[in-house]
């Protein structure tokens, strides 16, 4: 059985992660499994990008920043229209599959794109990651219910690009709506979303809950020294890629507030024995910076988030939307008790009351309520935390995920193969994607091939795909024409590091310091090129001249963290 997964990410963000780990348990398995990935970030032969231009990619971009400009205050999760998409269906991964199963692939994959693969008679499997595949561009619909109908008078965009999502909706309808798909739900919550939508309420739609290795994201022993944590510190944790609003970073913080009313946790927050802390964006600024928070920034180093993860004596996810969180997994996996909103998936994962404590939706009087209560009870945290991981292995674990995946595709190759149709008769773009791209192209970013970013855009390709020779000859060229040697050397460096040629990639670090002076981000590629040198207290004196000389510099505190992993990992 050959199934190739698509997701635009291979290893960034949780939708990612999850599909990276369904991927990873088959290949485990033998199952022959790949990954087509618009944005390869590690370094697994089994993962595979997609051929994309320069020019297509600052389009995309252009998209992108076109669409959020024009964004309502109803909601700041991302809103994304793939066009123009990609077309996979030539590639090898996916013409010889005998399964193709999507997964999150907003600015990937458009309507036509899905078209071309269902063209092909291609058995089409896509896992759910949020309400994306079925609305008119919204990945999270923030109440509104038009997914139900044709998403006309969308509430997340202004009034001028209303035309859009409705065109967008209908150019779905066309190329998949009435076309053989199996659909495949994490959640109930989101399940039950695509069965009141109107192009997938006649589709087989199964729920099949993510899945999780417990043995190897499991708790790391000394992770409060590891994170500069005190011992005797009560730690709260959250976690989200981006602090968009549906996170609920905003309850999260008032919540916490509300708790510093209570005298014993006053008392805590006094003696320096309280922690917020946060991993994920640190463009978000708290709404009382009087709150204990300690940003670690954002990170995909497993180490670190496990060590996050058993750090914490409570995890929180106060999400007002949420499909289903591969946070409350990791954190389960840690033994480590979570809190969360009655919202999306959230009360499919959490048994309330013996692996945490589930609270309505947005409340945070009752938020608050809950952390006292675990805070008060360090033994009732422990049995929920030694509860939520026997759940996991019970329930959520990746073999089960696994075998119910390879049940399904089994079920669907003793069916009748699709017919190939051929490419469908071309029709016009909708007007609303014409007057898109239209607005977009002012946007695009002017990148001639000569230009630094153009330039390392195609170092940054080879790399992704391992190719350190082509890689390093790019660079080569600048150099000797003297174009941007700074960028070129600090790249080159970058290469080497990843090649384990430590002592080439200090040189270069060194030589751009040559040229800039303390500069606290070529400070910042030395610490890291130590770190990975197993050289950790130089690395870690690095960071403290960098500190010394910009307090304020980003990042030094997960840098820290990933040292000190470091260190644990290398015994």
């Amino acid at each position: 059985m050959k199934v190739t997964h698509v997701n635009t990410f291979d290893i960034t963000g949780g939708a990612s992660r999850a599909t990276y780990r369904l991927h990873q348990a088959l290949c485990r398995l033998g199952v022959d499994s790949k990954l087509v990935t618009l944005d390869r970030q590690s370094a697994d032969p089994t993962v595979v990008q997609a051929p994309s231009t320069r020019a297509e990619s600052s389009l995309r971009r252009a998209v992108f920043e076109y669409l959020q400009a024009r964004r309502t205050n109803v909601s700041d999760c991302i809103f994304t229209v793939a066009h123009p998409g990609v077309d996979i269906s030539a590639l090898p991964e996916v013409a010889d599959a005998d399964i193709v199963n999507l997964h999150w692939v907003g600015q990937f994959l458009g309507p036509q794109s899905v078209g071309a693969l269902l063209d092909q008679g291609k058995r089409l499997v896509w896992r759910l990651s949020d309400q994306w595949s079925f609305t008119g561009g919204c990945h999270y619909a923030t109440g509104c219910t038009g997914y139900e109908r044709d998403c006309s008078d969308c509430p997340q965009l202004a009034a001028s690009e209303r035309a859009l999502p409705k065109a967008v909706f209908a150019d779905r309808r066309r190329n998949y709506a009435d076309r053989s798909m199996h659909i495949v739900s994490p959640s109930r919550w989101l399940a039950g979303c695509a069965r009141r939508s109107a192009l997938y309420h006649d589709k087989d739609i199964r729920v099949i809950p993510n899945g999780i290795d417990a043995d190897s994201f499991s708790r790391v022993p000394g992770a409060r020294k590891m994170l500069g944590l005190r011992e005797d510190s009560f730690v709260l944790l959250f976690v989200a890629v981006q602090f968009d609003r549906r996170k609920g970073f905003v309850e999260m913080a008032e919540s916490a507030a509300r708790c510093l009313l209570d005298p014993a946790m006053a008392a805590l927050a006094g003696e320096g024995r309280l922690e917020l802390l946060c991993i994920g964006s640190e463009r978000y600024s708290p709404p009382d910076s009087s709150l204990p928070f300690r940003f670690l920034g954002a990170t995909s180093d497993n180490l670190v988030l496990r060590a996050a993860y058993s750090a914490a004596d409570v995890f929180i996810i106060p999400s007002l939307e949420e499909n289903f969180p591969s946070t409350v997994l990791e954190a389960m996996c840690c033994a480590t008790p979570v809190i969360g909103f009655d919202s999306g998936g959230i009360p499919d994962i959490i048994a309330h009351g013996a692996t945490g404590l589930v609270t309505p939706t947005g409340d945070v009087e009752a938020l608050a309520q809950a952390i006292l209560t675990l805070q008060r009870d360090p033994a009732r945290r422990r049995a929920m935390g030694e509860t939520g991981l026997a759940r996991v292995r019970s329930e959520f674990s990746s073999e089960n995920q696994t075998r119910r995946y390879l049940d399904l595709y089994a079920e669907i190759l003793e069916q009748p193969a699709l017919a190939t149709q051929g490419a469908r008769p071309s029709a016009r773009p909708p007007a609303a994607y014409a007057a898109l791209l239209s607005g977009a192209r002012p946007l695009v970013r002017e990148e001639s091939a000569q230009s630094l970013a153009g330039t390392l855009e195609r170092v940054f390709r080879h790399r992704a795909r391992g190719e350190f020779a082509p890689a390093h000859g790019i660079l080569d060229d600048m150099l000797a024409r003297g174009f941007e040697v700074v960028e070129a050397l600090r790249t080159k460096g970058g290469l080497y590091a990843a090649q384990g040629r430590f002592d080439d990639a200090l040189a270069c670090f060194n030589m751009c310091l040559a040229k800039r002076p303390g500069s606290p981000d070529l400070l910042a590629n030395v610490s890291d090129a130590l770190r990975m040198a197993g050289r950790f207290d130089e690395a870690l004196a690095v960071l403290d001249d960098i500190e010394r000389a910009e307090p304020g510099f980003s990042g030094l505190a997960l840098k820290r963290a990933r040292i000190r992993a470091a260190v644990v990992a290398a015994g």
